[in-house]
């Protein structure tokens, strides 16, 4: 019963199309369990694209859970451009990191009845480098046991500022 006015409201406010509505957290998780933290390693980005930087971003970086779905600007609170986010993690780079790097998400989203971890690296241009791994299917899975590897996804509203060709997105549930 407490969980029903906050659905309830979820609901309402998604058929007002309230954009990033996520009142239920991380609903696709096995018993509603889910990281406070998400680990992503960046492989592979090279320099050839629009920043001198981007080798420097490779790294591994420690996201937190936050219910603060506006983080990481446009591309990085909604990839697809009008799902919502059903749980997200972020990291926010400090001033002066390579290429401008602002924000780095993930997201677990539905994507044609599957369910889908989106990884976004984004910049102050909000311009980003994406990775995008699929389950297979819309089934709840075990989110306390993320551990996937996730290849470059290309979108046309998010120009990327990296050559990301052969990079990937190691993403390992904390």
């Amino acid at each position: 019963m407490d969980l029903l006015f906050p659905i309830l409201l979820c609901l309402l406010l998604a058929l007002a199309w309230w954009p990033w509505c996520c009142c239920v957290k991380c609903m696709h998780c096995i018993d509603g369990k889910f990281p406070q933290q998400i680990q992503v390693t960046i492989a592979g980005l090279t320099d050839p694209g629009d920043c001198p930087g981007c080798v420097a971003l490779n790294d591994i970086y420690v996201l937190d859970w936050t219910t603060d779905t506006v983080a990481g600007g446009y591309c990085g609170n909604d990839y697809a451009g009008y799902r919502p986010a059903i749980c997200l993690w972020v990291y926010e780079f400090p001033a002066g990191s390579p290429c401008g790097a602002t924000w780095l998400t993930v997201q677990l989203s539905e994507s044609g009845g599957n369910l889908v971890l989106y990884v976004l690296l984004t910049n102050a241009d909000d311009r980003g480098q994406q990775f995008r791994y699929a389950f297979g299917s819309g089934d709840d899975i075990d989110c306390l046991a993320i551990n996937v590897v996730a290849p470059p996804f290309y979108a046309l509203f998010c120009m990327s500022f990296c050559q990301s060709t052969g990079a990937t997105a190691t993403i390992v549930a904390l």
